[in-house]
């Protein structure tokens, strides 16, 4: 399965009308969040598929590794780029990823600014982020192909 790009309904409708059970072998294939209403909302499921089922894998897209290069980049220079990125998304699909762990943290797009944002990263890094990216059993595993 792939190109889910934060849509949980469907991910969900998807797995139904396939008949998926917790015996079959389940691969994503990138492109689980963004562009969607739900993007945090469809990782949770993913992470809750994968506590289910030991043959869930989920392998890191195009859109899962550009968000993650952008978010981890250093620098006041990458953080207002970030930022910009995060407005674009907020005007083009109205929702993101780091759009809804912002919420979750209690923050909006428009409180992030030059005197916070690092701030606000190492929060998601070490709080939400954290939760998403579970080592060992990582949701977003990164594909060379």
């Amino acid at each position: 399965m792939s190109d889910i790009h934060g849509n949980d309904d469907y991910l969900r409708g998807v797995l139904k009308k396939a008949g998926y059970t917790k015996q079959d072998i389940l691969v994503i294939v990138g492109d689980m969040i963004e562009k969607g209403e739900e993007s945090l909302r469809t990782v949770r499921t993913i992470l809750e598929l994968q506590k289910e089922n030991p043959n869930v894998y989920a392998v890191m897209g195009n859109v899962e590794h550009f968000q993650l290069q952008m978010f981890y980049a250093e620098g006041l220079d990458a953080c207002r780029e970030f930022i910009g990125a995060l407005r674009w998304r907020q005007e083009v699909w109205g929702r993101s990823f780091f759009m809804d762990i912002l919420e979750e943290l209690g923050l909006c797009l428009a409180e992030l600014c030059d005197d916070n944002i690092l701030a606000v990263k190492k929060q998601i890094r070490e709080g939400a982020l954290a939760r998403v990216l579970v080592p060992k059993r990582c949701l977003l595993y990164e594909s060379s192909v």
